[in-house]
């Protein structure tokens, strides 16, 4: 006889699936009554091998049929081995996984490394000090990171054969420390007239600068009524001495005439502003350090010349020349020679300088005269290199960055000067200055075999008074001298390999 069958609604998927799979025993059960509530399943014939273990009826209070099931630990584990979650991790469930392993682990937070920690110092440093070369678009050139990958402490130790100072996260001290120490590295002494190895070119150069630090002839003689009728009028004048007007007999020879004092007054608000509102670098090589140049070098108006000056922070240093141990560098200035610009007529010697630049730059790389990939300098080569940062603070950083620029220009003329020429050897100094605040330092490196030495500093004006703005005048005419007078027919004679007669235009 088989059992009449009756559906029952069952809340749960384990009784559903125990039900449905202890259908096929229900061959002798009788349909219970519909008058009273079933609390016991059917019975089956027990298995000779298993003991049955029956459970107690479970309440329902819904008035549905209630049964006990055997065995359900056995589906409620398929369940469970069904709808559990992955682990964690194939270790964590390994027999051998010791408490450790099997405790679930919180989500890991970024770890950063020793050189990510120097490498943010080394910015807010760079921040602090007014080293805005490597936060921001830097007039100074930056180099950019890949994020780096965490690692263990065991693994944070330089490679075989490596060296902090090339890694660029050091201080431009240590950095100068380390390639200090390389044939070809770059080392650092004091700048002072006289010394063992300052060439008689650098020594006269300073002796010059030494009198305009001491205000000696810094202003043409013509202009001292118009300063003393300004002193008497303005309480905050600086007081003026006679030896600022002294007028020696080669003092304005090759040099532009002296400033007006009103384009020189605009100059001293621009950088009393810069100072009070602490400016950026770029707004105070704007407003404040390029127009000074301008001054120095051109007067109150621009006028075609061969002696120029341009903005150049963003020029780079061709990877043939770059001094490797240490990361390129930029500077902010530099003067310039440009005969293209004042070849007047067609049988001007200055055309046939241009044509030889033309000549030599076509097998240079990137087509440049220079060891920089500015393309508005391809053609005119670099005599004076001019850094400047906000504080004195990072005057170290200046210097690195200068004395890197010069071994690269040093490298490079290494390579195009004719050594039937002599070589370096008639190229005394490489002069630059560095801007620090308000202050104005001159510097210059030579060369001793394949090392380049640098002179730092040697102060000759300051921004912070008019006084001090027309000692940074002349000084930067001083250097433009030198370069029209020295630098520039050397370069002509040993780079160029030309043998031409000095131009009007080396004069000025």
């Amino acid at each position: 006889m088989v059992p009449a069958r009756r559906n029952y609604e069952i809340d749960s998927n384990l009784q559903i699936i125990t039900w449905l799979f202890d259908i096929p025993g229900h061959s002798t059960a009788e349909r219970p009554s519909s008058s009273r509530s079933i609390t016991s399943r059917p019975s089956r014939t027990p298995s000779p091998t298993r003991k049955r273990r029956r459970r107690p009826a479970s309440s329902n209070s819904g008035g549905l049929p209630t049964y006990t099931y055997p065995d359900a630990h056995i589906y409620s584990t398929h369940l469970d081995n069904t709808f559990r979650s992955p682990p964690a991790s194939r270790r964590s469930m390994s027999d051998d996984a010791g408490p450790e392993l099997l405790t679930p682990r919180s989500k890991r937070q970024k770890v950063t490394s020793a050189e990510e920690h120097q490498d943010k110092d080394n910015e807010r440093s760079a921040v602090i000090a007014g080293d805005d070369d490597d936060v921001d678009g830097e007039p100074t050139p930056r180099v950019r990171k890949t994020p780096s990958v965490a690692v263990s402490s065991s693994s944070h130790k330089a490679p075989s054969g490596s060296s902090a100072f090339g890694s660029g996260t050091s201080s431009p001290t240590k950095q100068f420390e380390g390639i200090a120490l390389k044939d070809d590295g770059i080392e650092k002494k004091t700048l002072q007239k006289g010394v063992p190895g300052v060439p008689d070119a650098l020594n006269r150069l300073l002796d010059a600068l030494e009198d305009v630090a001491d205000g000696y002839g810094i202003i043409s003689p013509a202009d001292k009524p118009q300063f003393e009728a300004r002193a008497a009028t303005d309480p905050t004048f600086p007081k003026l001495r006679d030896v600022m007007f002294d007028d020696g007999p080669t003092r304005d020879h090759g040099l532009p005439p002296t400033p007006p004092l009103d384009a020189v007054l605009n100059v001293a608000a621009w950088a009393r502003r810069c100072s009070e509102s602490n400016a950026h670098e770029d707004t105070c090589n704007t407003y404040v350090h390029f127009p000074l140049l301008a001054l120095s070098v051109y007067g109150t108006q621009l006028r075609p010349q061969l002696m120029n000056v341009d903005m150049c922070t963003h020029a780079d240093v061709i990877r043939e020349y770059r001094y490797l141990p240490i990361p390129s560098k930029r500077v902010d200035f530099v003067l310039h020679c440009r005969p293209a610009s004042c070849a007047a007529a067609a049988d001007d010697p200055e055309r046939a300088v241009s044509h030889a630049i033309d000549k030599v730059r076509a097998g240079r790389p990137l087509l440049s005269i220079n060891h920089t990939d500015l393309q508005g300098l391809n053609d005119a080569p670099i005599c004076t290199s001019i850094e400047t940062k906000r504080q004195h603070r990072s005057s170290d950083a200046a210097e690195l960055q200068i004395g890197v620029w010069h071994a690269a220009q040093w490298k490079m003329l290494q390579q195009m000067a004719a050594p039937r020429r002599g070589g370096l050897g008639g190229c005394a100094f490489l002069p630059g200055v560095i801007i620090a605040g308000h202050d104005w330092y001159f510097v210059a490196t030579t060369r001793e075999g394949d090392k380049t030495i640098l002179w730092s500093d040697f102060l000759f004006g300051s921004s912070k008074s008019v006084i001090g703005l027309y000692k940074i005048i002349r000084g930067l005419q001083y250097l433009v001298r030198d370069g029209l007078t020295r630098y520039w027919p050397w370069f002509k004679r040993t780079v160029l390999d030309l043998d031409l007669p000095s131009s009007s235009a080396d004069q000025g």
